[in-house]
């Protein structure tokens, strides 16, 4: 999986999300849902400067090479 998206865990993380929002159809789950999206789009970008600095070039050329989400 992490082939294809350097977050595959975040991805169906808001895959998840976002069924739980068409299944519940309410509006203070809409709410709820959306800020949870956006925490989870948020929290790569928060990650990666860590992982740059810990692996390096090695983080780099991933990064180069892989899609952050898909």
């Amino acid at each position: 999986m992490y082939r294809y998206s350097r977050n595959p865990q975040y991805v169906a993380d808001i895959a998840i999300v976002g069924g739980w929002m068409i299944l519940t159809s309410s509006p203070s789950v809409l709410i709820v849902g959306l800020a949870a999206i956006l925490v989870l789009i948020a929290a790569p970008f928060a990650e990666e400067p860590w992982l740059k600095k810990q692996y390096g070039s090695e983080f780099e050329d991933y990064a180069a090479r892989v899609r952050r989400f898909l």
